[in-house]
């Protein structure tokens, strides 16, 4: 029951209450027992993570990676994790696997909030770490600015011991999207097609919903996504020139467009545009399917409101040339683009398989070469070529490193969307979620945590590291129109 709840909740991404109300229809259908309620829940994510946080171990050799969380309630979160890098090595040779790194092959070793992050606030918890597990080999951030300077630190503490100093490796995916940034930004192309795309991709929010992805409509970080853009680009390109070969097809629907230009005009039938807009963007192959559409979705809509769609029946090519007006001048350069994107995401997923060495640096050369990149695409991919060659100048031969931090963004990403679904998502014992995430789901993992850590474990962890939460701060606030002492109230008769 509880490796079920744990699946739920974080590999189904269902909240705790969520999780409660199956387990309540679960209980009354199939199981023998009553199920746990979404507090029950959440202790057992929260007792899992802290086990996790206090027994994680790695090996003689291991790696750490370092990162910070988006903040909440003005704290964010500083995430160490521990890679056991002779076990990538193993699982290599043993070709049981490859150095790309999972939720499942690393430790948390430290979850600290912060209010503000500096370099020498960073070096102390690095030496926590280190006097618990030893120095570690390699180190990879993405590339902050109190990141890096606290690897610097770390590395001439090391360094005025007498110690094998800890290799620095910054995030080759940030890297490389840093060599894009430097590279489009000047280009009068880039920024020709990035206007051109904005302007689309606004016209498609407030009045074409249904062409605007989500991940697009919230505005992604579009040098570390840049691939979703040029992707939708390139869609709505074949949209169009599909239509041109099938212009002589007559299909039907509805767009958002006419849908909302009807609400303008029929304001009292608020209700009957909630039933159309789920129709939006779908086409039929008839005349009568759209109509037997919209009979279904809507049997009893006014005879006036029938003959203004009667007459807006057709998703024609127009409705798209007009969002996608002049996209022709903008061909060459989101081809160029888009083989660049191409060749940087095969080159990181060949170094995350392999590892960065040597070796796999002669294997980026031959991609490279097989490319055929044009252009200012040809510029950055020889930077990034460059870029390669000197993370491993100085690597021994056979030795390999990890070269991304993907696995910490990932961890990220998945956390925050199980914390965000708070009205007021703060700091507190859900940061151990960070640390439940980490490792494998075994049985065996699971009974022992729950058996050896209890709930005023987690309250004196969450006591001693987190301090006074958001909510508790918030709700521990005096109302200022009370007197402190209630006998200073006076009756109201």
């Amino acid at each position: 029951m509880v490796a079920l709840a744990m699946s739920l909740f974080f590999d189904g991404t269902f909240r705790f209450r969520a999780t409660g109300r199956i387990f309540s229809i679960l209980a009354a259908t199939f199981l023998r027992c009553p199920g746990p309620c979404y507090t029950t829940v959440r202790l057992w994510t929260h007792r899992i993570g802290l086990h996790r946080l206090q027994t994680a171990e790695v090996g003689a050799r291991w790696a750490m990676i370092c990162d910070h969380t988006a903040p909440f309630g003005g704290h964010k979160l500083l995430v160490i994790c521990g890679v056991d890098l002779e076990m990538l090595e193993n699982r290599l040779q043993a070709k049981t696997g490859d150095f790309n790194l999972s939720h499942q092959d690393v430790r948390p070793l430290a979850l600290v909030p912060m209010k503000n992050s500096s370099g020498e606030m960073l070096l102390e918890h690095y030496h926590e770490c280190i006097r618990k597990h030893g120095n570690p080999e390699d180190m990879i951030t993405d590339g902050g600015s109190d990141i890096m300077k606290s690897a610097r630190l770390l590395a001439e503490y090391q360094q005025d011991r007498g110690q094998q100093p800890t290799r620095h490796i910054y995030d080759l995916s940030h890297r490389i999207a840093r060599i894009i940034q430097a590279e489009l930004e000047p280009s009068e192309g880039w920024q020709k097609l990035e206007g051109f795309i904005t302007g689309a991709r606004h016209y498609c929010k407030y009045k074409a919903k249904e062409l605007s992805p989500p991940s697009l409509r919230h505005g992604p970080d579009r040098w570390m996504n840049l691939g979703g853009i040029l992707k939708w680009y390139g869609k709505m390109v074949g949209k169009l020139e599909s239509e041109a070969e099938t212009a002589k097809r007559p299909r039907f629907g509805l767009t958002q467009r006419i849908c909302e230009a009807g609400r303008a005009t029929y304001r009292k039938c608020g209700r009957l545009f909630k039933k159309l807009h789920k129709l939006c963007g779908k086409e039929h192959e008839s005349e009568k399917a759209y109509e037997d559409a919209l009979a279904e979705h809507c049997p009893n809509m006014p005879e006036g409101m029938k003959g203004y769609l009667k007459e807006r029946t057709d998703l024609n090519a127009t409705y798209l040339k007009e969002i996608m007006e002049g996209w022709e001048e903008h061909r060459e350069t989101h081809q160029e683009i888009t083989k660049l994107t191409a060749f940087t995401n095969t080159i990181q997923k060949h170094l995350k398989k392999e590892g960065l060495s040597k070796e796999t640096v002669l294997d980026c050369k031959k991609i490279y070469e097989g490319a055929s990149l044009s252009g200012f695409g040809e510029e950055a991919a020889k930077k990034v070529m460059e870029t390669i060659k000197g993370m491993a100048k100085d690597l021994p031969e056979g030795k390999r490193v990890l070269a991304t931090s993907d696995v910490v963004e990932s961890l990220n990403g998945k956390w925050k969307t199980l914390i965000e679904g708070s009205r007021t998502p703060a700091l507190g014992s859900n940061a151990l979620l960070m640390a439940a995430l980490m490792g494998g789901d075994r049985a065996d993992e699971i009974k022992l945590a729950l058996e050896t850590v209890k709930v005023r474990d987690v309250e004196t962890w969450t006591r001693n590291t987190i301090g006074i939460t958001f909510h508790k701060e918030k709700s521990a606030k005096p109302n200022p129109g009370l007197p402190e002492n209630p006998q200073e109230l006076t009756p109201a008769f």
